[in-house]
């Protein structure tokens, strides 16, 4: 393989982007990908495999200052939505900390075991007759 200069298309693929959440979790992927693209289109450098290259930066990126890293709360909140989605509880928004968040997901969780599931299906019924 020949080496070339990094491609004015190259995207940040899904695999990539799991293979970041496995291997280095507390760096914030899409930041630091448009850093790596920055430095490489505007130094003209060339490497014969660029994922590859793109994983050694997401390495490396840890140790240097001014890298795009979560904080421990915003690790902690990326857990915790993995967590509750997975129950059926909405996304983190955007203000929400993680103490915040945990503080919700306890409410709807307490509201949604005390409150009866309503049956709809009367009022279902009652709309598909009417637009029918």
């Amino acid at each position: 393989m020949r080496s070339t200069q990094l491609p004015e298309d190259y995207a940040l693929t899904d695999s990539m982007r799991t293979w970041a959440e496995k291997n280095v979790p507390q760096v914030k992927v899409e930041k630091e990908f448009e850093k790596f693209c920055d430095y490489f289109w505007a130094s003209g450098k060339t490497m014969v495999n660029w994922d590859a290259a793109l994983r050694g930066w997401l390495r490396r990126c840890i140790e240097f200052k001014g890298a795009c890293l979560y904080t421990k709360d915003e690790l902690r909140l990326k857990d915790l939505a993995k967590e509750y989605m997975a129950n059926g509880f909405r996304k983190p928004m955007p203000h929400e900390n993680s103490t915040m968040y945990e503080f919700e997901y306890r409410h709807w969780k307490n509201v949604k075991d005390r409150v009866p599931i309503r049956d709809m299906s009367v009022v279902r019924e009652l709309v598909k007759a009417k637009t029918a």
